[in-house]
């Protein structure tokens, strides 16, 4: 397997504005009780990886031994 979770603890947070776990254009708007939509700002993958940057505050976690991922993934582990 590519990663051993035996050793290691691997972190895998949603995305950003995603539909599962976050607020995103598929969540109701409170105002208008009708989805954001394309009302919904623009979420940068910087956004993205800040996020996972406060997780990591927030799980205490210091220092990454590996980050990966595919497609977008892999373009927010070039942004770290």
């Amino acid at each position: 397997k590519a990663f051993d979770t035996d050793r290691y603890f691997v972190i895998c947070s949603n995305v950003l504005g995603g539909c599962r776990g976050t607020t995103g254009p598929a969540s109701l708007d409170p105002a208008t009780k009708r989805p954001y939509g394309l009302t919904f700002p623009p979420v940068s993958i910087r956004d993205m990886v800040e996020a996972q940057r406060v997780l990591l505050k927030h799980l205490g976690v210091e220092r990454l031994k590996t980050v990966a991922g595919g497609s977008m993934g892999g373009m927010q582990t070039l942004q770290l």
